[in-house]
């Protein structure tokens, strides 16, 4: 039977996800009317993508992934250009619901708004889930992000496994610091299922954006410092603390290489070379490192050069040819290299975006004053977290660590806001923890529930 701590806990979960049900309705509701508005604009325009380029490769190689074509593009076919997450999923999308390009951002919409549940999620972890509701609030009706979602490129899948990915490494992160003598604590295996989750989904989110690999060294950096919540229960474990974060980094470390397998493998018999991730890092590089770069993308050198038609060429002598070419450029112009750094993080860290300022300036202005309040709030959630409860360091590295690692990554190769917008959603959990803090300030401090 059961008590009536349980029953008021229970009651508790059943409110936030009634009231939960309500907030992703609207973030569905919104991206599935933005996905019509994007693609009647597109097609007014007289062009396939809104942002052309990146879009049309991606959907060239989902199309040839669904009708069972060769993964690969340009003449001579080039077959490590770009990782295979995205393609997939536009693959997947032709096969579940049409071969459009609308139904492609319908499928967008509602993985966007299982990232807005992902931030729930993610701020009921991290502090309570009054914090996560907020946070869910701010990444539904944030217009840049529902605008966002439904276009053609990466970034919102991107974001959905990148946020499943932080959730694991909470995940593992309780199994390793728990020291009350429960099965998480006493049976390896256990760590080893957690940690194999959290590197399968490092690999998946790491087909998706190549730069995420990244994050792979950081997070086993992350369980290596896991420390136990009590030292002296610690000593009676049966399995040493120390023997659960050396399996725990072991596992992550074998799922990620197992899953990054069968891309690498393919791509070693298709080109003799051992790649884990694409050969476009060189041409992206020099994007942003070439005598003519102003930290904005630029690739006509890339069209000028024409590097692709050139049978002399391997994909990888193209890539290594660029990433050549921008060491160079560094090497005899250090202090343009360093110029145009804080140029790429101007534009990571702008408002909006260049092409709103340009060509809708009431809505730029509505972007950027929502902006400084969000960004005000994160200053108020890292300071103070919510009012109660300040975030600790594997929370900070978690909602911070994304944001950050992506601007050093974006120092060195092109700036855009449309780079932040996907850290921003583990970002909008110190932003709700900041409005709750403002809700509460003449409350009781009195710390709350672990449901609240």
């Amino acid at each position: 039977m059961k008590s009536p701590a349980s029953h008021s806990e229970a009651e508790i979960h059943a409110q936030w996800g009634r009231l939960m049900i309500g907030v992703l309705a609207l973030a569905l509701a919104a991206r599935l009317l933005a996905a019509f508005a994007l693609e009647d604009h597109v097609q007014g325009s007289q062009r396939q993508f809104f942002v052309e380029g990146d879009a049309n490769g991606y959907w060239e190689l989902g199309q040839k992934l669904a009708r069972g074509e060769q993964y690969a593009i340009h003449h001579p076919p080039r077959y490590v250009l770009r990782t295979p997450g995205f393609p997939l999923f536009l693959a997947a999308c032709n096969h579940l619901i049409g071969t459009e390009i609308i139904h492609a951002r319908f499928c967008l919409a509602f993985v966007g708004t299982g990232c807005c549940w992902l931030v729930w999620l993610l701020g009921a972890r991290l502090f309570t889930h009054r914090v996560g509701f907020w946070a869910c609030v701010i990444v539904a009706l944030n217009p840049l992000q529902v605008g966002n979602s439904v276009l053609i490129l990466s970034e919102t899948l991107f974001t959905f496994f990148m946020l499943a990915t932080l959730l694991s490494q909470l995940s593992l992160h309780s199994a390793i610091t728990r020291t009350g003598g429960g099965a998480e604590s006493q049976f390896p295996v256990n760590l080893l299922l957690r940690s194999g989750m959290l590197g399968c989904l490092l690999a998946c989110t790491t087909l998706v954006r190549p730069g995420f690999i990244l994050w792979l060294p950081l997070s086993c950096v992350l369980v290596l410092l896991a420390s136990p919540r009590d030292r002296p229960s610690a000593d009676k474990d049966p399995t040493s603390h120390r023997v659960r974060r050396s399996l725990s980094t072991c596992g992550v470390l074998l799922a990620f290489f197992l899953t990054m397998l069968p891309w690498a493998w393919r791509n070693f018999e298709t080109t003799g070379h051992v790649v884990f991730t694409s050969l476009w890092s060189g041409p992206s590089l020099y994007d942003g490192l070439n005598p003519e770069a102003d930290g904005t993308s630029n690739m006509e050198f890339f069209d000028r050069d024409q590097v692709m038609t050139r049978q002399d060429m391997t994909e990888n002598e193209m890539n290594e040819h660029y990433r050549d070419l921008a060491v160079q450029f560094v090497r005899k112009n250090p202090w343009r290299a360093v110029e145009l750094g804080f140029l790429k993080a101007a534009r990571y860290l702008a408002p909006s975006p260049a092409v709103l300022s340009r060509r809708y300036g009431v809505l730029s202005a509505a972007c950027a004053a929502f902006y400084a309040v969000f960004v005000g709030l994160i200053v108020l959630g890292v300071w103070r977290g919510d009012g109660n409860r300040s975030l600790n360091p594997l929370g900070l590295a978690l909602s911070l660590g994304p944001f950050l690692l992506f601007l050093l990554v974006h120092l060195v190769f092109v700036g855009s806001v449309r780079y932040r917008l996907p850290v921003e959603f583990p970002l909008s959990v110190l932003a709700g923890a900041g409005i709750r803090q403002l809700l509460t300030r003449n409350r009781s401090t009195a710390a709350p529930s672990e449901t609240e």
